[in-house]
């Protein structure tokens, strides 16, 4: 397949085999990520609490709206240790941001599907795709203190050690492996910049900008090693 300047935009989830170059950048599915976090983060899945509340949720946190999760997490502050609520352990700061960041509608569900999406917005904050492997698992640490720190003096600690009882519950060997176990940036080819994005059909609309722009450049080949099409 033969792209060629701005049409080398490409969806963050392929694996891109640069012509002349071993560069490689592969990272699993956002859905798969949150998968591997919500293993240590909530096994019990998308209605589980952290388990220093005094006051469950009135009901099912998948029942409540937004605005219902915010209050009951308020409401809970001045004797909970941590107000961590749903399969990704958000709690109260984090997703009121994310509510008014990316407007998010007040009574919408707090659904799993809302849920998921919550979560895929964390790790496109954390960049995913645009940075080094280390880089990315260590943002992640921030987030979520079950994932330990992967380098630095503080590597297979929790970024959130002894707060709210927290501590890493898997290792950074396992963590690096999952993700791909890399170092390197996003490969680039001079003269050409390779920008990630976390939407289907990426490849077509870059490759009719491209056309519509008269911007054709200088023509690269790639190989895909996963179907460019497929998200998940």
């Amino acid at each position: 397949m033969m792209l060629t300047g701005r049409a080398m935009t490409a969806a963050a989830l392929l694996v891109f085999g640069v012509h002349g170059s071993d560069a490689v950048m592969a990272l699993p599915s956002p859905n798969a990520i949150l998968d591997f976090i919500a293993r240590y983060e909530a096994p019990s899945g998308y209605d589980q609490t952290h388990n220093s509340v005094s006051r469950p949720p009135p009901r099912p946190l998948t029942k409540m709206t937004l605005t219902e999760v915010l209050d009951w997490q308020e409401s809970i502050r001045p004797k909970a240790i941590s107000t961590a609520a749903g399969r990704y352990q958000i709690i109260h700061d984090t997703l009121a941001r994310l509510v008014r960041t990316y407007r998010l509608d007040p009574n919408r569900l707090f659904s799993p599907a809302t849920q998921d999406e919550l979560g895929r917005l964390l790790i496109r904050e954390c960049g995913y795709g645009r940075h080094t492997t280390t880089d990315f698992a260590n943002c992640l640490a921030g987030i979520w203190a079950a994932l330990p720190k992967v380098s630095g003096p503080d590597a297979g600690r929790s970024a959130w050690a002894g707060t709210a009882g927290n501590r890493a519950l898997v290792t950074p060997a396992t963590v690096l492996a999952f993700l791909g176990q890399g170092s390197q940036k996003p490969p680039t080819v001079p003269g050409v910049h390779i920008q990630y994005e976390i939407e289907e059909n990426a490849v077509e609309e870059s490759i009719r900008n491209a056309h519509e722009n008269d911007d054709l450049g200088r023509s690269v080949v790639i190989r895909f090693t996963r179907d460019p099409y497929r998200t998940h």
